[in-house]
């Protein structure tokens, strides 16, 4: 609505002639029909209030609308308001004045012109907005997944989730919800079952997972849970606790036959933080082919005072190749009160040659090295050998060996020789 000085001229007509103008002056009318809307929505306890205005029109006006304005506040629901001392800007910042979550602030905007008689100032209709004051929820922290015990991440270590940093604007106490996560080789899944806790129990993973946690945190107003922004943590690689072994105990070079059929003994090395008697054999295997024990004992192997386990393994079943110069052990202890830890050993070892193959590799004089069906085993073509290509009826000693005894004899005559006569 335009606001402007208005002015009749007002002709008095009077008989036989006209009279003088005469000016009366219109009042105009005050400022009105505007609004007045308190941002931003939601606001809480920590947010700078802005008074904005809509719909007053100041086409014409001379001079300009201005606007004054008063913050209010109220803690009973509306019922009393109380004046805001000092509080006459377009903006209120929070610093300004003292407020909890469920206040009621509303400003009063008074607009005015100076169209009054002789330009005095003239107020128009106040506008007013108000605003509740809304519970703020926890921002600004983060999550940290440790173990439950001090070192690396093991299979029967429980995980514990560690918030921090979060705070809340009203004062409020902070609580947590927790969505524990797996990697499935493509994408982040959850935990089946996981428990809506700080703490993820060992039973829910195992060696080679890796894991992370989501973390919500959440005050509480009129028992009505208010979220804040999640936060996701680090990610976590499970491991297998390192062991000490030894293959061929006694042995410093660990010499490792692949063409044996026997079995390679293998240690497993009690230590200051690891009770090798508490090894689940079954679990226990060894080499690429993760070979299992076909025996094991518990004894002292290093001869130390306490108990190792002993255990073999056969050589074929190891798939260890003529490369290797180490091998891997892998198991699980036995799951008491805790659950199983994953375990790994390493140990050093060296392929050797066969022993056959050995003696005979390359060498054409060995006995019985290409040998031809028939030939004697102390070497190829040798006619001198006993019996070697005799004929029915010769001897063994040599084919064509004529003093041989019974050699071409005659029917009738003695073995001694042939033609040899007897006196009678």
């Amino acid at each position: 609505m335009k606001y402007i000085k208005r002015f009749a001229a007002i002709v008095v007509s009077v008989a036989l002639g006209i009279s003088p103008l005469v000016s009366v002056p219109v009042l105009a009318v005050p400022p009105s029909g505007g609004s007045v809307t308190i941002g931003p929505e939601p606001a809480y306890t920590d947010t700078d209030l802005t008074a904005t205005l809509d719909g007053w029109d100041e086409t014409g006006a001379v001079p300009a609308i201005t606007y004054s304005y008063q913050w209010r506040k109220s803690v009973d629901g509306g019922t009393t308001w109380d004046t805001i001392v000092g509080a006459t800007e377009s903006t209120l910042p929070s610093a300004d004045f003292t407020k909890v979550k469920g206040d009621q602030i509303m400003v009063i905007c008074t607009p005015a012109d100076q169209s009054g008689e002789g330009g005095a100032t003239v107020e128009g209709t106040p506008a007013e907005d108000t605003i509740t004051i809304s519970n703020k929820p926890p921002e600004g922290g983060i999550v940290t997944i440790e173990p439950a015990a001090p070192g690396p991440f093991y299979t029967d270590i429980d995980l514990i989730a560690t918030p921090s940093g979060w705070t809340d604007a009203d004062g409020d106490e902070i609580f947590y919800e927790y969505h524990w996560e797996y990697w499935d080789g493509d994408s982040w899944e959850p935990i089946a079952g996981a428990p809506n806790t700080d703490t993820l129990p060992s039973s829910f993973f195992g060696y080679g997972d890796q894991i992370r946690v989501w973390c919500t945190p959440y005050d509480v107003t009129d028992d009505i849970n208010d979220y804040g922004e999640p936060a996701v943590s680090n990610e976590v690689d499970i491991v297998s606790y390192s062991i000490s072994i030894d293959v061929k105990p006694g042995s410093s070079v660990n010499p490792i036959n692949l063409g044996s059929k026997g079995v390679i003994p293998v240690a497993i090395i009690t230590t200051g933080d690891f009770d090798a008697s508490t090894v689940d054999a079954s679990t226990v295997r060894f080499g690429p082919g993760e070979a299992q024990a076909v025996h094991s004992a518990i004894e002292d192997v290093d001869d130390d005072g306490d108990l190792d386990m002993i255990l073999h393994f056969r050589t074929q079943d190891t798939g260890i190749l003529g490369t290797d110069t180490e091998v891997v052990l892998t198991g699980e202890t036995i799951a008491g009160e805790t659950d199983a830890r994953h375990f790994t050993g390493t140990d050093l070892i060296k392929i050797v040659p066969s022993k056959v193959k050995e003696a005979v590799q390359g060498n054409e004089s060995a006995p019985g090295q290409n040998k031809e069906p028939g030939e004697s085993a102390e070497g190829k073509g040798k006619e001198t050998a006993p019996g070697l290509n005799k004929g029915p009826g010769e001897s063994a000693e040599g084919k064509g060996n004529e003093s041989a005894p019974g050699q071409n004899k005659e029917p009738g005559e003695s073995a001694e020789g042939k033609g040899k006569g007897k006196d009678k």
